[in-house]
């Protein structure tokens, strides 16, 4: 498979904020998959996991919170956890809208999880699956004992 082209921009989102964002795009393309970062990082530490996705064939999607890499705002800073799951929403919706050709993931590593977990709960977007890792979400009492202490382990 020929390499992926990288390209860099910005989103801006309905705030006037100008968020980075960047793309890595292989020649043929069979999915897409959105990287949502933790706090403290940005955009640029996922480059070897897009580098890998790529490699399968997947497109690669991600962009720096608000107060992290090159979006601006105080470093570390979040206006609001609301102001995220936003965030999120406007971009989603602007590269489904732009890409409607599926399959769509969403990965949310550490805060980037719980984004993206509050997001699936408060707009329910049509994505084919999430993967969250370290996301700080907790299972409620309605979940059965068993899954719980599932979940604990992995």
């Amino acid at each position: 498979m020929a390499s992926a082209g990288h390209s860099t921009g910005e989103f801006v989102a309905s705030d006037g904020a100008r968020l980075f964002q960047q793309r890595w795009v292989p020649a043929q393309v069979k999915g897409h998959v959105l990287i949502v970062h933790g706090y403290g990082e940005h955009s640029g530490r996922y480059g070897h996991v897009a580098e890998r996705l790529n490699r399968e064939g997947y497109a690669v999607y991600a962009y720096d919170h608000r107060g992290h890499g090159k979006s601006p705002g105080r470093m570390g800073h979040i206006p609001s956890f609301d102001r995220l799951i936003d965030d999120l929403q406007e971009i989603s919706t602007a590269l489904f809208r732009e890409i409607p050709v599926g399959p769509w993931f969403v990965f949310g590593h550490s805060l980037g999880g719980l984004v993206t977990a509050s997001w699936v709960v408060r707009y329910k977007p049509s994505v084919r699956g999430l993967v969250l890792t370290n996301a700080g979400v907790k299972a409620d009492e309605s979940v059965a004992p068993m899954l719980r202490k599932v979940a604990g382990l992995m």
